[in-house]
């Protein structure tokens, strides 16, 4: 099994795989915790996608979505262009932690990493900029065959 222990920090979407789990990724205990961190061993944050956008609307108040998010192992919470509702949540909020959401963005401060020459170098990096290439392959079409 491939591990992500070399990874800083992922941010989850919230988009939905309906055939999957029934919540979207951000949301989803299952794609954070039993996926991301158990079945890859992921170690580092998680940042959410931004919980201002309307596609995360269904999930209810900003102070709603930011427990769903939390409540799924996301790290870092991302409120993106509201403040009033940035200074809502933070007052919701207030005295909940998690420790070892702690332990794991004390990791991320002045942790050094490869300047960007060098990590397109990485085997990591060719591998997935050859997996999206492949993606922008396009077979040959013909409508007369």
């Amino acid at each position: 099994t491939r591990t992500l222990s070399a990874i800083a920090s992922v941010m989850v979407t919230l988009v939905m795989s309906s055939g999957v789990h029934g919540a979207p990724a951000g949301f989803s205990r299952r794609w954070v915790q039993q996926e991301l961190r158990w079945g890859l061993g992921f170690t580092g944050a998680v940042f959410s996608d931004d919980l201002s956008m309307g596609g995360a609307a269904f999930a209810g108040s900003l102070t709603e979505r930011a427990r769903r998010a939390l409540a799924a192992g996301c790290d870092v919470l991302s409120l993106c262009n509201d403040r009033a509702g940035v200074l809502a949540v933070l007052d919701e909020l207030v005295g909940e932690s998690d420790p070892l959401s702690q332990v794991r963005l004390a990791r991320l401060h002045g942790r050094p990493m490869p300047d960007r020459l060098a990590l397109q170098q990485t085997p990591q990096w060719l591998e997935c900029r050859a997996a999206v290439d492949h993606c922008h392959d396009a077979p040959q079409l013909r409508l007369d065959a």
